[in-house]
């Protein structure tokens, strides 16, 4: 017995892992790689030197397809070997918010945050990508548990100054902090969390303002070839990207919705608990009796009404939220109401309770900063909001432990909780399991003298990966998509993007037309392929891979 509670930790950490390991990994290989799984992938088979000069022109900063350039040297491309990485990536992520609950929060938080990370279908999705999210969701909960460290040795110095081993893990965090925004741009709003906390809490500045200086500094001096591009991909990004701007609140519980692994029951009991604890939170600490009744039973309880219209008819809600005036002011009272909170303590308390402020104000901050950015510059998608999600099952489980007292209650409820979201965990994506299919149905369908239309273009890297592996392995760093369109025209394959781009001519020497459409209508609009085909040739079949993936047979003859 004596033995199993020494042990205790490193027991929790091992059966932490072999489930992450189970639910994310078993159904590894079951999807076909989609997305931008194959780019990435493309991408990390070239030279070093080819993969920061490429990847400089686009969204997206080279350290996941450099280290993915190592991994692949090893064990090669297959699904399984791409994939690996993110899976080791989501099991580390899994340790640090452990380590953040156990040794900032306390033990109960420790458990529930884990566990509903290893079964939120969010962290399933990213880890089993071939692409940079696991990675910046591993070193987002390192920044952070390292950021929790060093404030909290301020419990144990003299409050004027901090000892070597804080220096050293600022040394520390300073560097992970480079790799986070090496990994993704929007790692930067783990550097702004840190950095505002900080100077909202006037004590922690007066403390930690020299090793934040140097902290900042090495960030500064390590990042410094990347300034220019950096600098470069935010005009682009204001004068617009492929992502849609957020249209009204409604896009806000969208993503709630998905972080509650889109179950209706188990996103109303979301919300539920962390309103609850919010009205709990306000009973506890607002002193003035006018300003208590207000949020209390009018803020506090629209807050859960409009968030339960997302799904439940309420006319008068829904024509509110659709005003831009009140979907951006409701994110910016949330943000400055976390922020005044954090304010409003600071002056009856340094260090007590800044675990769980900080945490709280991690997840408000980025995620209501981003929705409420996307109206004028979008960047609010799931993908591009790991950076709150790691904080997501933290605060939840501060919200559980915070909520229920009762000493029965406090392992019941928050158990039944827990059994929800592993009810309701999924380890496929149907969206990618189709590619491989489809390509597999071409090849049947395709003779030497069938021609071959898909759309959209850049679907060409996913489509090559499944035809000839080969093809795609045989990489150009200097024209890009030069030798895979070379090697699909040689096949009478075309990537295409609209009407214009059909050879009628090389179609009359072809027995059949074949056009895949992976929502060709979504990426291109307008394109006309399909209406151009149909009225020229006689569709013979159609099959459904999807419901947006279909592959359409014609025949050669004009009509």
């Amino acid at each position: 017995m004596n033995t199993i509670k020494k042990h205790e930790q490193t027991i929790i950490i091992t059966l932490l892992i072999f489930a992450n390991l189970i639910v994310k990994g078993i159904f590894l290989k079951i999807n076909a790689l989609g997305g931008d799984e194959p780019f990435s992938v493309y991408h990390a088979q070239m030279p070093i030197s080819s993969i920061i000069t490429l990847l400089s022109e686009g969204n997206n900063p080279p350290l996941y397809e450099i280290l993915l350039h190592f991994w692949i040297k090893l064990f090669g491309i297959s699904e399984l070997s791409v994939r690996f990485p993110s899976l080791i990536f989501s099991c580390i992520t899994v340790i640090f918010v452990y380590k953040i609950g156990i040794k900032q929060l306390n033990k109960r938080v420790a458990l529930y945050a884990s566990v509903i990370l290893i079964f939120s279908n969010y962290h399933v999705l990213f880890a089993q990508e071939a692409r940079v999210y696991a990675l910046l969701g591993m070193l987002a909960a390192i920044s952070m548990y390292l950021y929790l460290e060093i404030l909290n040795e301020l419990k144990t110095t003299n409050k004027t100054s901090i000892n070597r081993s804080s220096t050293t893990k600022l040394i520390v965090l300073a560097v992970t902090n480079t790799l986070i925004i090496y990994a993704h741009y929007f790692g930067f709003f783990i550097l702004f969390v840190q950095l505002t906390f900080v100077i909202i809490n006037v004590q922690l500045l007066v403390v930690i303002w020299k090793k934040l200086l140097l902290s900042s500094a090495i960030v500064i001096v390590l990042y410094l070839p990347n300034i220019i591009i950096i600098i470069k991909r935010f005009l682009d990004s204001t004068r617009g990207t492929w992502v849609k701007p957020v249209e009204n609140i409604g896009n806000l519980f969208d993503l709630v919705y998905l972080f509650s692994n889109y179950n209706k029951l188990l996103y109303l009991l979301v919300l539920f608990i962390l309103i609850a604890a919010a009205w709990k939170l306000f009973f506890k600490q607002i002193g003035k009796k006018y300003l208590k009744a207000c949020f209390l039973f009018c803020v506090i309880p629209f807050f859960f009404i409009i968030g339960y219209s997302v799904f439940f008819s309420i006319p008068f809600v829904w024509k509110l939220t659709s005003i831009n005036y009140f979907s951006i002011g409701f994110p910016i009272f949330i943000l400055l109401l976390t922020i005044s909170w954090n304010v409003e303590l600071k002056k009856k308390v340094i260090i007590e309770n800044i675990n769980y402020r900080f945490i709280i104000f991690w997840f408000v901050t980025i995620f209501f900063s981003m929705f409420t950015v996307s109206f004028k510059v979008p960047m609010f998608i799931d993908r591009y909001l790991m950076t709150a999600a790691i904080a997501f099952p933290l605060v939840l489980g501060i919200s559980l432990d915070y909520l229920i007292q009762e000493t029965r209650l406090k392992i019941i409820i928050p158990i039944l909780f827990i059994a929800a979201f592993i009810a309701t965990t999924k380890q496929v994506s149907p969206n990618k399991s189709t590619v491989k299919e489809t390509v597999a149905k071409i090849n049947d369908l395709k003779t030497k003298n069938t021609v071959v239309y898909f759309c959209p273009d850049w679907f060409d890297l996913n489509f090559i990966y499944y035809y000839n592996i080969n093809y795609f392995k045989d990489f150009d760093d200097v024209n890009i998509k030069s030798k895979i369109l070379n090697y699909l025209h040689s096949e009478h394959i075309f990537p295409i993007k609209n009407a214009s781009q059909i050879n009628t001519m090389l179609n009359i020497k072809a027995d059949k037309i074949l056009y895949l459409d992976d929502a060709a209508d979504f990426h291109s609009p307008n394109n006309n392929i399909k209406k151009k085909l149909n009225n020229l040739y006689q569709l013979k079949n159609q099959y459904k891979f999807h419901q947006i993936v279909q592959i359409y047979e014609f025949g050669s003859k004009i009509k």
